[in-house]
């Protein structure tokens, strides 16, 4: 899977660079943006800590997602997306980690995650050319892109021996932070009015390190991969 997404991306990239050569000039557009962008990680262990709604602690994980980027020509555009996303929640579903050898089970209290993902993104418009921008079938666009993404989790942890919580032997309080790198594939809709909106599904990929240096999520699952739905608003300059 992930040799099939960077396949696709370097080759987009690649259509990207040789149409820019030639085509860039008066008729460019540059226009940017923000969306609410809604996300659903599809690793389980992820998921138990920040699902999109968290309804027994009222809280719910957000991301907004400015943009900036440029039209190139009818077909293609360019974009770059430097979002935040941030969650904060009292109490979270335990998990086992081992440390010095010794696994216990550690019952995470305060959980706050801060995470800015940034991507270079290229977007193509199949049916964009010989048309007019006001048909809807122009806006429509598949793309992909590269970047990274900044990582930062604190926990307040209760240790416990088992998952049945009755043997408390410690309290600690963990952070960790990390950068690492990302790509997404991506299909959606965009207004080309001055002021129009739009929006856009796609798969993200985020590696993760697996150090297992702390007791929180981001050092101990896989991955941060994620499905997301953005809802946006655009402005053309």
């Amino acid at each position: 899977m992930k040799k099939t997404v960077l396949f696709f991306i370097l080759v987009l990239f690649a259509s990207v660079n040789a149409n820019s050569q030639s085509k860039l000039g008066d008729n460019a557009e540059f226009y940017g943006g923000i969306g609410y962008q809604m996300v659903f990680f599809t690793n389980t262990d992820v998921w138990k800590i920040y699902p999109i709604i968290d309804a027994d602690n009222s809280s719910f994980l957000t991301e907004i997602n400015p943009y900036i980027g440029v039209r190139i020509n009818k077909s293609v555009a360019i974009e770059l997306t430097p979002s935040v996303m941030f969650d904060k929640t009292y109490s979270k579903k335990g998990f086992y980690f081992t440390k010095n050898g010794v696994t216990n089970f550690y019952a995470p209290q305060n959980v706050r995650l801060i995470s800015i993902p940034i991507a270079a993104r290229v977007k193509y418009f199949p049916f964009a050319s010989g048309r007019t921008d006001a048909d809807f079938l122009s806006g429509l666009y598949t793309g992909a892109g590269i970047g990274g993404a900044w990582i930062s989790e604190s926990y307040d942890n209760w240790i416990y021996k088992d998952e049945t919580l009755q043997s408390n032997i410690g309290y600690g309080t963990y952070d960790y932070n990390t950068f690492r790198p990302l790509a997404q594939i991506f299909a959606g809709y965009d207004s080309f009015s001055k002021i129009g909106i739009g929006v856009e599904v796609g798969y993200r990929i985020i590696p993760l390190g697996v150090d297992r240096e702390e007791p929180v999520i981001s050092s101990i699952a896989p991955n941060f991969n994620s499905v997301f739905l953005n809802v946006k608003a655009r402005f053309g300059f």
